[in-house]
């Protein structure tokens, strides 16, 4: 397979070199910072020669004319910026820096605004789902306490949100667990805290965030709905600057700024928060369980030369939460990631990008209950241990092709164990220890076919081997897979297009849970019994700009999954480890989800935000679940997070910006979130029965979606004051989270309605009625804090 792999890529490479040619590249940077910029769009005036920076700041522009070149630096949120290169002969290659100032400047020229807005639209390679949001915007999100990453993702077309509790990610219609998350370059298993309400992730520890919803290109592998991929800031390569927060629950703090020793140079950035509810709880003896979590970043840089730039990044974060009543429950979970990287400019043509970086994730849960002299415990515990070494290459021979690819192998170990001091036989307290080594090789083109036509062909392919040690018979297994992507645009005019993309992708490890993603759910490899997921997506899409206030989105996607997974509960009670097998405790399913996005971007007289509409439908079958009662065989059935309407609105009015007003010298930033949901679908009972002898009652349920909960519908409310100094600035806020006090749904109960029985009174079991008994999400929450930076 692989050796078909590189043949093929060795013709195409043949096939598509350009003759040498004069060549510019180099790195746009932020001008007060040093971080670099990605996504800004490069280009040589007036021709049509042009560019996107990479996640580095990287950009190459290949057959460059000669004689006094200005190249040209735009990117929405910077002021447009210039350098000017004397190229003498067609032979020659120009390194550049452009820096580029963050000042609200005006820009001047009205073609200046048009090309801004025509390079936004119609990129170099198709990003098909794709949604870039910066630190800034990510705090525009009126979230809980703070801002926060997966809040202000939640916000965003096409991704669900199960419940306020719980930041589980669903886009379009997948499961939590068929999300790639990365936190520079490497997975990070289980990005919750306190049980869901918070991310793993620092806000202002990141750089920025990309979401690509479907159609992912062939460099990400290993899921079947998403990838996000989080990326940390570098530091300040200028001075040293920071921030500093503090809420009701919760405190932070963030530094960075340059280093050098000697000619060496670089920066770099820490960070570290906490939350102190056991405090609180200490102090005022609220009655709530002891909880608190903390998270920090770090990540050091070294600006070796132009071609050579080194960084190593590291993450760890924790939660505790303990509960004594009458029985005593520990349970922790946490993760720890690092990463190094190493960027290298062979040439300006090839650019190399190498990656060696580990995860490892862990729960453990602790149940103990005295009984006399002698207490009795349960222990659990899930380990994932993740090392990773990725090599990316993007090469330029010319100005139709742009060609990522690259060689990917990660080491997969993952163990589940529990242990009791109870009477029980030690062979049913089940041990699972699975070991993968999954090597993946990719290419992508993108190829520009005339002025007006782009295709972007891809293939990955991946070779995953899994060794099974639990058991009496242990045992191993290869998989193959191919995973095929292709997309195509057509640019319909300066400031729009309409693209087609499909893509087939396969996942090798599952999350077993229940619907709603939690700190505890349980992550289970693939092995021989289990086959890998596998998912097709097919997207149609149309993307306009109106004018540089307005922007408007709309796609339509339809994605199939097959070898989906569910536990077994009855695999509780029936496990042997000596004979046990992972298809003993899944049962394997199938699915499909199809719908409609919407998304409307605003940038006009102070308010900026965007508006969004989701119109989604999933539906899933897996085996011994959802049964026709007749036929005895599984239907489909819509998941608890199903949402066919979704409504989303996020706005932020500036005062200064709008008006040109300030209150007592402060901008006065006034936010507003708003979502709508359509009810998830929940079963209820059929039948209840009232059973005299025993006097209790038997449950008989229908299918898994025979009702809806109520509509879900929230509005939070931010108001902030932002004062600047020369060297600081104070931004004291208050936010009111549901301001409305709705009672959304959360959980719904059923209580059978009590009979009318006299005493002494003989009767036969007989069905009762019921009425139900709501659990409900947040109430309406005020917070105040103060954010202070330098």
């Amino acid at each position: 397979m692989m050796r078909t792999f590189i043949i093929s890529l060795i013709v195409m490479m043949t096939f598509i070199t350009g003759l040498n040619a004069a060549t510019i590249s180099g790195y746009v940077l932020e001008k007060d910072s040093g971080e670099p910029i990605i996504y800004a769009a490069v280009s040589i005036r007036g021709t049509n020669l042009g560019q996107y920076t990479n996640k580095k700041g990287y950009f190459i522009i290949n057959s460059i004319p000669t004689g006094n070149i200005e190249v040209v630096a735009t990117h929405i949120g910077f002021q447009y910026a210039s350098e000017m290169v004397l190229v003498k002969n067609p032979s020659e290659d120009h390194f550049v820096k452009i820096e580029m100032d963050k000042a609200a400047v005006q820009i001047q020229g009205i073609k200046v605004v048009e090309k801004e807005i025509e390079d936004e639209i119609n990129t170099r390679d198709i990003r098909i789902a794709n949604v870039v949001q910066t630190t800034k915007e990510i705090k525009e999100v009126v979230s809980v306490a703070e801002a926060d990453v997966f809040r202000s993702v939640l916000a965003l077309p096409g991704v669900t949100p199960i419940s306020d509790y719980s930041n589980g990610l669903y886009v379009r219609g997948g499961s939590a667990d068929q999300n790639l998350i990365l936190l520079d370059g490497i997975d990070v298993y289980n990005p919750s805290h306190f049980g869901g309400i918070f991310s793993t992730f620092n806000t202002d520890a990141v750089k920025n965030v990309q979401l690509l919803k479907g159609g992912f290109p062939a460099k990400y592998g290993g899921r079947l709905s998403s990838v996000l991929d989080v990326t940390n800031k570098d530091g300040n390569r200028k001075e040293v600057e920071g921030v500093a927060r503090v809420s009701l629950i919760s405190a932070s703090a963030t530094v960075e700024g340059p280093w050098s020793l000697y000619d060496e140079k670089g920066s770099y950035m820490l960070s570290f928060r906490r939350t102190y509810l056991e405090l609180v709880e200490e102090l005022m003896d609220l009655g709530i369980p002891d909880y608190y979590f903390y998270d920090g970043h770090a990540k050091i840089n070294w600006d070796h030369s132009d071609r050579d730039k080194f960084s190593s990044s590291f993450y760890f974060g924790k939660d505790k939460l303990d509960f004594d009543f009458t029985f005593d429950m520990r349970i922790e979970w946490g993760n720890e990631t690092f990463s190094n990287q190493w960027t290298h400019i062979f040439s300006p043509q090839w650019f190399s990008h190498l990656i060696v970086a580990g995860s490892h994730f862990y729960s453990k849960m602790n149940f103990e209950v005295e009984a006399g002299e002698n207490s009795q415990s349960f222990d659990r515990l899930d380990d994932v241990y993740d090392f990773s070494v990725k090599e990316g290459l993007t090469w330029k021979p010319n100005e139709e092709h742009l060609v990522d690819m690259g060689l990917d192998y990660k080491y997969l170990y993952t163990l589940f164990d529990t242990d009791t001091n109870y009477n029980i036989d030690e062979n049913t307290m089940p041990h699972v220890d699975v070991s993968s080594s999954i090597t993946s090789l990719y290419i992508q083109d993108s190829w520009k076919l005339g002025a007006l036509w782009t295709i972007q062909p891809g293939l990955r392919g991946t070779w995953c081997h899994n060794q099974r040690d639990y058991g009496n018979d242990p045992a191993s297994i290869d998989y193959y897979r191919w995973s095929p992507r292709f997309s195509i645009r057509y640019q319909l005019g300066m400031t729009s297009n309409a693209y087609f993309s499909y893509g087939r992708y396969h996942q090798f490890l599952n999350l077993v849970s229940t619907e709603e993603a939690s700190p505890m759910d349980l992550w289970f490899p693939i092995d021989d019994t289990i086959e890998p997921g596998q998912s097709d997506h097919y997207i149609v899409g149309y993307k306009t700009e109106i004018n540089e206030q307005v922007g408007f989105d709309v796609e339509a996607y339809y994605k199939d999954y097959k070898n989906l997974v569910a536990y077994r509960a009855e695999v509780d009670y029936e496990w042997q480890n000596d004979s046990g097998k992972l298809s003993d405790a899944l049962n394997s399913g199938d699915g499909f989800s199809y719908g409609l996005d919407f998304m409307i971007r605003n940038d006009w007289l102070g308010i900026s935000g965007f508006m969004g509409y989701t119109l989604g439908f999933t539906r899933k079958r897996v085996d011994d679940t959802n049964l026709d009662p007749d036929s005895g065989k599984p239907q489909y059935y819509y998941p608890k997070y199903d949402r066919t309407h979704q409504i989303n609105i996020v706005e932020t009015f500036s005062l200064l910006n709008g008006t040109g007003l300030r209150v007592w010298g402060a901008d006065m930033l006034f936010g507003t979130t708003y979502s709508f949901g359509t009810g998830q679908p929940t079963s209820k009972p059929e039948h209840i029965y009232y059973e005299p002898d025993t006097g209790t009652f038997a449950f008989f349920y229908g299918y898994k979606d025979s009702d809806r909960l109520p509509d879900y519908s929230r509005l939070d409310l931010s108001l902030k004051m932002r004062w600047e100094t020369s060297s600081m600035s104070i931004e004291p806020y208050v936010q009111v989270i549901n301001v409305f006090n709705r009672q959304n749904v959360y959980t719904r109960a059923y209580v059978p309605e009590l009979p009318n029985i006299e005493e002494g009174e003989e009767i036969e079991t007989f069905e009762v009625g019921y009425t139900t008994e709501d659990t409900y999400q947040f109430p309406r929450i005020p917070f105040i804090g103060i954010n202070v930076e330098f």
